[in-house]
């Protein structure tokens, strides 16, 4: 599907490029379990970490998503899309044992000032009950959609407090590779400096969701049976890297900042469902 999303670039218009509107419907993947052997390979990269990791159901829907966005009637080139903003919903504990359907479509197109976001939505079920769903906001830039309001405001992160937990990672220069490996998106911005400089990166950058994976596995152990995770991605980390996450605690919510210097790369908030 990369290999088609580069395609669409090259020839809009023939591989994409069918309208514009959000094309209707959604895919569905039934029965998808999750190994011992791939939760210990995914968590190695992504932080270690007590049972099936949150962000590790965004894997399964992730192809359903780049499916649905490399298909005919995508209005947009799925190449050079930017991930921009995350929520995770956990709504009961997540079984490792457990078989899951996991079911995507594309929603809530809105006009942002750069061009125009939508939303890849997933949900996981578990005996036809949700027991967990994401919400993946995407950008392209320079793009128009019919009939699409206007974004809300984006999100006001606040910095990070004087007393916040803080923990160095390092992030190593394969990193973009090893997530590949663990959760099949091989994006070439995240593989190659040489593939990355292409698309105008000076080297390759981790992947969003690895960011996502990363900070929370350090709270983790904290959370509650029910929570939501609200996050928003700034600017890349570009590899090899050492940042920093700092850490605030509250009553039932946690937020989580990841940076570089004066450069926020991500941020979470955490907050305990009722």
């Amino acid at each position: 599907m990369y290999v088609r999303a580069v395609a669409g670039a090259a020839l809009p218009g023939f591989l994409w490029g069918g309208g514009d509107r959000l094309p209707q419907g959604s895919l569905r993947l039934e029965g998808v379990d999750f190994s011992d052997q791939r939760i210990r390979d995914y968590r190695r990269v992504c932080g270690e970490g007590p049972g099936l990791p949150p962000a590790m159901l965004h894997l399964p829907g992730f192809p359903l998503a780049l499916q649905l966005m490399t298909a005919r009637d995508f209005p947009m080139s799925a190449l050079g899309m930017v991930h921009i903003a995350n929520t995770i919903e956990v709504l009961t504990h997540l079984e490792t044992s457990d078989e899951y359907d996991i079911t995507v479509e594309l929603a809530n197109p809105r006009t942002h000032r750069k061009g125009a976001q939508f939303d890849a939505v997933t949900t996981a079920t578990r005996d036809d009950v949700v027991v967990w769903r994401e919400v993946s906001t995407y950008l392209s830039r320079g793009t128009r959609l019919a009939d699409a309001p206007a974004a809300p405001p984006q999100r006001e992160w606040p910095s990070a407090s004087a007393d916040a937990e803080q923990i160095a990672i390092d992030v190593p220069g394969d990193i973009g590779r090893r997530y590949a490996a663990v959760s099949g998106d091989r994006n070439p911005i995240h593989l190659h400096g040489l593939a990355a400089r292409v698309f105008g990166f000076r080297t390759a950058i981790a992947h969003g969701m690895w960011s996502l994976a990363r900070c929370l596995s350090e709270v983790e152990s904290e959370l509650p049976e029910r929570y939501t995770v609200v996050a928003g991605f700034f600017k890349p980390v570009f590899l090899p890297a050492k940042t920093t996450l700092f850490i605030d605690r509250g009553a039932g919510e946690w937020s989580l900042l990841l940076s570089t210097g004066t450069t926020r790369h991500a941020a979470l908030h955490i907050r305990a469902r009722e």
